[in-house]
C-alpha cells in the first residue's frame, strides 16, 4: 500500500510505501521539500526546469526533457 501526507495547500510531503509482507512496515520513505526529494532520509533527486538531478555516490546522473 503507498500512503500521502499532503499540506492543506494540496502540497505532497511524503509518500510512503508499506511492505508486501502485510505486516505493515515501511519499506521506503520518500519526503519532499520543494523540489528536493529525500528517501530514506538520505538525498534522492532534486527537479528543475529542465529535468531531474539525482544524487547518487558516483557518478551524478541527469535526465533532461526536451519538448517539441
Amino acid at each position: 500500500m503507498i500512503n500521502y501526507t499532503y499540506t492543506a495547500s494540496g502540497a505532497k510531503l511524503r509518500q510512503q510505501l508499506e511492505t508486501a509482507d502485510g505486516r505493515g512496515g515501511i519499506s521506503t520513505r520518500r519526503d519532499y521539500a520543494g523540489p528536493f526529494v529525500f528517501v530514506n532520509n538520505a538525498p534522492g533527486w532534486f527537479s528543475t526546469p529542465h529535468g531531474q538531478l539525482f544524487v547518487n555516490i558516483s557518478p551524478v546522473a541527469y535526465p533532461y526533457y526536451f519538448n517539441g
